[in-house]
This record gives C-alpha cells, sequence and structure tokens, in this order.
C-alpha cells in the first residue's frame, strides 16, 4: 500500500465527510443498458458507416468493442511506478473509449475533455465538459462540467479505510439517530470522519471538486472509487444524507457479470450528465 497526504494546501482546509452510504443509482445497471442501445445501432450501421468514416468518427459498431474490458495482460504484466503512468494508460484504455460511447449517446451535444484546468484555485485532473447548446465555444463560462476522474498511484484506494463496503449509514429508520451514532463513533477516535488513512484524504479532496461538480471519479488502476456528493446534506435536522460511494475493482470476485471499470465508468459518466443537463433545464433525450 502507498500512502499519501494531502495534494494541495485548499485539500488539507476541507472539512471532510463523516460517512458514507452505498449510490441510489446501479451505474452497472444503467452501464449495460446504454450498450444495449448502443448495440442496436447495428441494424444501421452499413447505412450509417461510410458517412461516420467520412467525418472522422468511429462507427457504432466499432465503438462497441472498444467497451470491452481493460486486457487481462496490461492489469496483470504493466508495472506502473507512478500517477502519471497510471493516468497516460487510461487515456487509451479507458477515457478514449467510453468518451466515444458517451457522443454516440448523446449527438446533439458537444464535449470536451479538460486536462488539469483551474478552476477557482483547485486544479482537476480530466474534466469532462459539455457546451451549453447554441452558445459559443470560445467563452468558457458556456462549458459545464458534468463529471471529474482524478487518477492516483498504484495501491493508493485501500476498501477497508472507507468504513466497511456496505456504507455506514446504519440506522435507515431514523436518520438522525444514525448521524448522531456516527458523530460519537468518530468522536470516540478523536476524528471527524469516519474515513481513515489514504481514504480521509481521497475523500477530502474528492469533496473540494465537488464544487465544480458533484460526481467525482478516483482512479489508481487496481480500483475506482465513484463519489456522488449531489444528495449529500449530513446537517439536515429530520433527513440527513451522506456522500454516496461506489467501489470497484476489476480483480477479485466483483469481476462478474461482465462488470468493467468502462461500463462503470459509462453508467456513472451518463448518470451524471444527465442529471446536470436536467438541473441545467436541459433536455437529456434532446
Amino acid at each position: 500500500m502507498r500512502y499519501i497526504g494531502p495534494s494541495a494546501q485548499s485539500t488539507a482546509q476541507i472539512e471532510p465527510p463523516l460517512a458514507w452510504e452505498p449510490p441510489s443509482t446501479d451505474f452497472f445497471a444503467v452501464g449495460q443498458s446504454l450498450l444495449q442501445r448502443i448495440q442496436s445501432m447495428r441494424d444501421q450501421q452499413e447505412l450509417l458507416r461510410d458517412q461516420w468514416l467520412k467525418a472522422g468518427k468511429i462507427p457504432p459498431d466499432e465503438s462497441i468493442r472498444l467497451l470491452d474490458g481493460l486486457p487481462g495482460s496490461v492489469l496483470e504484466e504493466t508495472a506502473l511506478y507512478s500517477e502519471g503512468e497510471v493516468a497516460y494508460l487510461s487515456q487509451t484504455y479507458l477515457i478514449r473509449p467510453v468518451t466515444t460511447v458517451v457522443r454516440h449517446l448523446f449527438p446533439g451535444l458537444q464535449f470536451q475533455c479538460r486536462i488539469e484546468k483551474t478552476h477557482e484555485g483547485s486544479r482537476t485532473d480530466l474534466a469532462w465538459e459539455f457546451l451549453r447548446p447554441g452558445a459559443s465555444g470560445t467563452d468558457p463560462r458556456n462549458w459545464v462540467a458534468f463529471a471529474i476522474l482524478e487518477f492516483k498511484n498504484t495501491n493508493v484506494i485501500q476498501e477497508e479505510q472507507f468504513g466497511g463496503r456496505l456504507g455506514s449509514f446504519r440506522n435507515k429508520k431514523n436518520k438522525v439517530a444514525s448521524r448522531m451514532e456516527l458523530q460519537q463513533e468518530a468522536m470516540a477516535t478523536n476524528k471527524e470522519t469516519l474515513f481513515t488513512g489514504n481514504a480521509f484524504w481521497l475523500a477530502k479532496q474528492a469533496k473540494k471538486y465537488s464544487f465544480r461538480s458533484p460526481y467525482v471519479a478516483v482512479f489508481d488502476w487496481d480500483t475506482m472509487a465513484l463519489f456522488n456528493f449531489a444528495r449529500m446534506k449530513e446537517n439536515h435536522p429530520t433527513d440527513p444524507r451522506f456522500v454516496e460511494l461506489c467501489l470497484f475493482s476489476e480483480t477479485g470476485s466483483q469481476n462478474v457479470g461482465g462488470r468493467t471499470f468502462r461500463i462503470l465508468l459509462l453508467g456513472f459518466m451518463c448518470t451524471a450528465l444527465r442529471n446536470t443537463l436536467l438541473l441545467q433545464r436541459l433536455d437529456p433525450d434532446a
């Protein structure tokens, strides 16, 4: 395991989330459903193929193959020694395939991936943005971030440091009592959160980026952590909610039924995009 600290002074100043609860959306189910939608394009692929190629785009049938899981030889034989190497390989095996499919699913939108863009003093590794329909792309204010991806060196994300895979929202029937119980548990260890070790800093960093987009993914090549801050309201007097968190690794028992990083990220990105479009009062199905 590698140990990390605050990436910047701004991260150190962020108050961490108290705890987490499982995601309200099954991103794998969303990703698989969208993949089936892409596959239905095969009926028209012969008619559209020449048009796609002339436009310099990847035809729908080829984009389907891009969503196959990360090759096992890459996971097993590639030695990665830095965060930069994780980011570099992810461009080919993760970001490009998923972004290509998202473009097929939302043909009416213009997208861009911004690398290491600074926003209000915080620099994100990668942010997906869409252009408001009808707006000028030369004005940065017209681009809306809908999901963020942060890279980490290998073996940084440790599941046991997140306070349990099933989440720590124990008392569903009495959420206020549950919050008080969790706060007391954190105070008993002289901490303000149940996140420990690397997870403490990852949660703080993700929360910092959530002011730009509430949908934040962290990837260290071995594990992906998906944070959703959109519904978080820890201190609500009657209906407190914690940050939603999904942890997944392609290796081990979780990789069943076609579950891959690509399918997971596809479901996460499209959920984030649709919710952001609705928040912007735009039609996600236009």
